[in-house]
């Protein structure tokens, strides 16, 4: 793979900087911050905090501004999962709606059946097993 396709972190920064006023200043602050805790030594503990705050803030902006996508992709996957559940159960909301039941093991829909008839299937079985 060559490296000329794919330009340096340091080249999106920039990029990411010119196309955005809020990556620019967030940057810019966390360097402006940076330069004062680890380079000249003010209050490093201070100034710590306030770039662990401009990073807080930052991160709400982009959740903020990237929540409504994340909402309506959300809101597709969820209409496109019950569209596929209705239609994979097709068949069987017509035999309940008809008023009979699914045979999930024949897979096909009967007439109802009383408790006596389970009963009446339940002995027949018992006595041909012996």
């Amino acid at each position: 793979m060559s490296d000329d396709n794919n330009p340096n972190w340091f080249i999106r920064l920039l990029k990411a900087m010119l196309f955005s006023p809020l990556n620019s200043l967030a940057i810019l602050a966390l360097l402006y911050f940076g330069f004062q805790a680890y380079v000249l030594g003010n209050s490093p503990w201070l100034n710590k905090m306030y770039m662990l705050g401009v990073v807080a803030l930052w991160a709400f902006l982009f959740l903020a501004k990237n929540l409504l996508k994340l909402i309506l992709i959300l809101l597709l996957a969820a209409i496109l999962f019950y569209g596929y559940y209705t239609y994979s159960r097709r068949d069987i909301t017509a035999c309940e709606e008809s008023g009979g039941t699914w045979n999930s093991q024949t897979e096909q829909c009967e007439a109802p059946r009383t408790w006596l008839d389970k009963l009446k299937e339940i002995w027949q079985k018992s006595t041909s097993a012996d």
